[in-house]
C-alpha cells in the first residue's frame, strides 16, 4: 500500500499540479491521487469539475482559438480541456484542421501570443503561464523573436521595462501577473518605505 506523504500533501494544498509534484518530488501519479483522497484535499477552483455554464464558456473560448488557427496543444495548454473535446468542437462546427505552419508562432504579435499562452484564475488575480519554457525561463515567441514572458507581463502592468531581476511575490505556481511581480526599483522603494516608517509614525526607539 502506498503511504500518504506529507510533502505531497503540502504541495497539493499549495495548488501545485500533479505534473509539477511528480517532477519536483519524483513520486508516482498514484501516490498523489491516494494522498489527495486520503486527506480529502479538494482540487483548486480552476481545476475542479466545471458546471454546465462554465463548460459552455470554455467551449466558446476554444472555438475562438480554433477559428484563429491555434493548434490542439495550444488550446489544451491554455484552457486545460482534453484533445477529444477539442476534436469534437472542431467537427461539430466544421472547422478544418489548419496546415502545419512552423512559422505561425513567430508571426504572432506579442499581445496575441501573450493572450494565447496565459489563463486567468477564478480568484486571487493570478495569471497562469501555459506556454513554452526553457529551464526556468518562460518563452514568449512572437514578432520573429523570443521574449521573456515575465518581462512582458511586468511591462503590461507597470508601463515600463523591469530593472534587474523580476521576482514573483505570490504563492501561485506559474503566475506571471504583472501586479504579482517586483523588480529592483520596486524592491528598493519598499526598503526605503520600511526604513522611513518608524520616523514618520514615531515608533523608532
Amino acid at each position: 500500500m502506498t503511504a500518504v506523504r506529507d510533502d505531497v500533501a503540502a504541495l497539493l494544498h499549495a495548488g501545485h499540479t500533479y505534473r509539477q509534484i511528480m517532477r519536483e518530488l519524483g513520486v508516482s501519479n498514484h501516490t498523489i491521487i491516494r494522498t489527495r483522497r486520503t486527506l480529502d484535499i479538494p482540487l483548486p477552483p480552476g481545476r475542479a469539475k466545471h458546471t454546465p455554464a462554465e463548460r459552455a464558456a470554455i467551449d466558446a473560448q476554444a472555438l475562438v482559438l480554433l477559428r484563429a488557427g491555434a493548434t490542439t496543444q495550444e488550446i489544451r495548454s491554455t484552457l486545460r480541456i482534453s484533445p477529444n473535446r477539442i476534436c469534437h468542437l472542431r467537427k461539430q462546427h466544421h472547422i478544418p484542421v489548419p496546415h502545419r505552419d512552423v512559422w505561425a508562432g513567430q508571426r504572432r504579435t506579442i499581445d496575441e501570443a501573450f493572450t494565447l499562452h496565459t489563463r486567468p484564475t477564478a480568484s486571487g488575480g493570478h495569471l497562469l503561464w501555459t506556454g513554452p519554457r526553457s529551464g526556468r525561463g518562460l518563452d514568449l515567441i512572437a514578432s520573429g523573436r523570443k521574449h521573456n514572458a515575465r518581462h512582458i507581463a511586468f511591462h503590461k502592468h507597470h508601463g515600463r521595462e523591469p530593472q534587474g531581476r523580476v521576482w514573483r511575490t505570490c504563492n501561485q505556481p506559474d503566475c506571471i501577473a504583472g501586479a504579482h511581480h517586483t523588480d529592483a526599483l520596486i524592491r528598493q522603494a519598499h526598503k526605503r518605505a520600511d526604513k522611513a516608517f518608524p520616523h514618520i509614525f514615531g515608533t523608532d526607539a
